[in-house]
């Protein structure tokens, strides 16, 4: 916990020196700008390990780490069926406000139910694989 107040202090510090720079000396920022994203990039790191340790109890494994890194589109895929699900969803319920009284009104409710399951399914997979990978 202290090293991430420590790394956030830091980049707060590297922070407000960019307003000594003139506006158009972007070579002269540009170091200033890198250092603060490395300490922000730590900072995050350190704080998703804290997140996992406050809810698992423990500190994320090396080889859950390893194995992540071996599939790395793997968080793209889900966030891409997640963005599919939510518009199916809304679909759905649209459908539904705008015809209770359709002959496919059960499909619906029962295509609409396994649709949230799914989303919670991949809303979990994405959590877990955040607090894993941290």
């Amino acid at each position: 916990m202290m090293q991430a107040e420590s790394l956030h202090r830091e980049a707060a510090f590297l922070s407000n020196k960019l307003h000594t720079f003139e506006d158009n000396d972007v070579e002269g920022v540009k170091p200033i700008i890198d250092q603060i994203r490395e300490k922000r990039a730590a900072w995050k790191e350190c704080r998703l390990q804290i997140a996992y340790f406050e809810r698992f109890g423990k500190l994320p494994s090396e080889e859950r780490k390893e194995q992540q890194k071996l599939n790395p589109q793997k968080e793209a895929e889900l966030r891409y069926e997640l963005s599919l699900l939510n518009t199916a969803i809304w679909k759905f319920e649209q459908k539904m406000k705008e015809k209770p009284e359709s002959s496919r009104f059960n499909e619906w409710t029962e295509k609409l139910a396994k649709s949230n399951l799914r989303k919670k399914e991949i809303t979990e997979e994405l959590l877990r694989l955040k607090y894993e990978t941290a």
